[in-house]
């Protein structure tokens, strides 16, 4: 329910957003390499163990892989999916996330768990405020935390709310 509160949202950050109902349709627009943040707030995120180039995002509308992903040779500087993590081993999340940042996505935000659509939609839009103000994506990240741990609703004080995100980035 707080999906499209959370789109319109970050779409008020960015002036020349272009929203894409249509997931699968991600592949085509990550070709054209037109993007420096992309944004994916529903759907779930699965690992597979045995093939990480399979793993990927799994949406009501069909998968987006890895591979799909790691082909489209796209350059995003941040890429953020605040949908839920699929369940099933995570063993394979290391060489998933190596594929996923491998293929020209610089940072990457992903949820460890599934966490609560408002609390979500919350933090997502105070990380991309921080971020729009000049903050380094992890300390967007981590201020956003911050806000919610000292929000004025004690529910989002509990870390089930602030602290399933976690930014994973190429060194350089």
């Amino acid at each position: 329910p707080y999906t499209s509160e959370e789109v319109a949202a970050i779409s008020s950050l960015f002036p020349e957003a272009r929203l894409l109902p249509d997931p699968l349709k991600f592949k085509e627009e990550l070709i054209r390499g037109e993007y420096d943040v992309v944004h994916i707030p529903y759907g779930c995120f699965m690992v597979n163990p045995e093939d990480p180039w399979e793993s990927g995002f799994s949406f009501p509308e069909g998968t987006l892989s890895v591979a799909e992903v790691a082909e489209a040779g796209a350059e995003v500087e941040l890429f953020v999916f605040s949908g839920g993590l699929g369940g099933g081993p995570v063993s394979g999340l290391e060489a998933t996330l190596e594929g996923l940042l491998g293929s020209g996505i610089s940072s990457l935000v992903l949820p460890l768990w599934t966490g609560d659509d408002q609390g979500t939609s919350i933090l997502v839009k105070e990380m991309y405020r921080g971020f729009f103000e000049g903050l380094p994506k992890g300390e967007a990240l981590g201020q956003a935390r911050l806000s919610l741990l000292r929000s004025d609703n004690h529910l989002y004080r509990h870390p089930y709310y602030w602290a399933p995100f976690v930014l994973y980035s190429v060194w350089r």
